[in-house]
């Protein structure tokens, strides 16, 4: 079990986006499409630039808007550099409970209200879901990351990428049950899909090959057996990564909502309200 730090952060109104793809278009074409939206809170499922600019990319998201940002990383915020370099670079330029800009890791608990709290991690395909082994599929990531890239070059990348999905569960678990215990409504924040049944794709695309890359079965574990030991509480979670705006109920009280993005159209994807 990991240590779970609680912070208040009251809110209503949330807007959620995901794969902003900031190294295709300028920050104000993004800034500019959240002008019309009265929100208190702008949630970010990852996917948000590249390794070497992503922290500098959310400060001026931050800047142009002046609201609190809560967010996660997703594959392509690591491309061009490495999880280590990356998550050093966030970690300065952003500090564990300092300012407006939370990079969710598993070890927050945000209350949002008397009876919600967000709480989220980055998350990754684990390779098991779809033809998983089996799968032709060749992704970008392990090229242009490099504990993948090194993962590949040994002949380990699948056991990698099962510890990338495991380790997500691992790191939610405690804020999880926490936020079960003491709130009606979670909110998840993370960039994968946890389920098989919310990743969509284009018609042309041969689903059970990707679906190894683009769903975090650990991570849905976890979920699924959390909302049936709690039935009362409602738990939502919010992801991207498809790129295919998708929302499907589990279980009555475990719904999943993707996001819909487009390369070169970054613009938020719904209005949550608490």
């Amino acid at each position: 079990m990991h240590l779970v730090t609680t912070q208040y952060l009251p809110a209503k109104r949330l807007l959620f986006c995901s794969d902003l793809h900031l190294d295709w278009r300028p920050t104000e074409q993004f800034l500019a499409t959240l002008q019309p939206h009265d929100y208190d809170l702008l949630l970010i499922a990852g996917d948000i630039g590249l390794g070497k600019d992503v922290h500098e990319k959310l400060a001026e998201i931050l800047a142009g808007i002046g609201k609190p940002i809560v967010s996660v990383l997703g594959n392509h915020d690591f491309y061009g550099s490495s999880f280590e370099k990356v998550n050093e670079r966030m970690l300065k330029r952003f500090p564990l409970g300092n300012g407006w800009m939370i990079r969710l890791d598993g070890s927050q608990v945000l209350q949002l209200s008397s009876s919600a709290a967000l709480i989220g991690v980055d998350g990754w395909g684990d390779g098991i879901a779809g033809y998983g082994l089996s799968s032709s599929a060749v992704m970008q990531d392990w090229i242009d990351i490099r504990e993948l890239r090194k993962a590949r070059r040994e002949e380990k990348l699948f056991a990698y990428l099962r510890h990338l999905g495991c380790r997500s569960a691992q790191q939610l678990e405690s804020a999880l049950t926490l936020t079960l215990k003491n709130f009606e409504q979670v909110l998840v924040l993370t960039h994968v899909p946890p389920f098989p049944e919310a990743c969509l794709f284009a018609a042309d695309h041969d689903r059970d090959n990707l679906l190894p890359f683009y769903c975090n079965t650990a991570l849905g574990h976890l979920l699924r057996q959390a909302a049936d030991h709690h039935p009362c509480q409602q738990i939502t979670v919010l992801c991207g990564h498809t790129h295919h705006s998708a929302g499907c109920d589990i279980v009555p009280n475990l719904r999943v909502l993707v996001a819909a993005a487009e390369y070169g159209h970054p613009q938020p994807s719904r209005l949550l309200k608490i």
